[in-house]
């Protein structure tokens, strides 16, 4: 807006002053200083639409983090319950059960988040590899869990 204001002064300034010698702007300056104020408008509304489209993904970037961090933390606590020891062969058995239930439930919300990390790719390539590496590291936690 301040570059417009500037060509908008500046025009006003060259009106004036061909006003003062009793004549009026060239039409060739006027039209000059018409198409700079409109590119500059446009090259305006681009900064706009960018600044849009770099909070939009940076939003869907901080999502994409908190539903990572979310399911390494379940994958996580499941490994360190897998880890315990219990003589109760019953109580094992139910656990082993739950916890299993837990690792497919674990298992869908990778595939969902990699499924939307792939629609993710297409409008922003290099972020999308940084998260799919992160969805790697995920399925091999969860790998390693099963």
């Amino acid at each position: 807006a301040t570059h417009r204001q500037a060509v908008e002064k500046m025009a006003e300034q060259q009106q004036n002053k061909y006003l003062g010698l009793y004549t009026i702007l060239p039409s060739e300056l006027s039209l000059h200083l018409a198409e700079v104020g409109l590119a500059l408008v446009t090259v305006q509304d681009q900064i706009q639409t960018k600044e849009r489209e770099t909070q939009q993904i940076k939003t869907l970037n901080q999502e994409f983090g908190q539903k990572i961090q979310g399911i390494a933390n379940e994958l996580n606590t499941i490994l360190s319950k897998l880890k315990k020891k219990t003589n109760d062969i019953a109580q094992a058995k139910l656990e082993q059960k739950i916890l299993g239930e837990e690792l497919d439930s674990c298992n869908i919300k990778l595939l969902e988040l990699d499924a939307s990390v792939q629609d993710f790719a297409e409008q922003n390539i290099p972020l999308a590899k940084q998260l799919a590496n992160r969805i790697g590291k995920l399925t091999a936690l969860h790998q390693q869990t099963i």
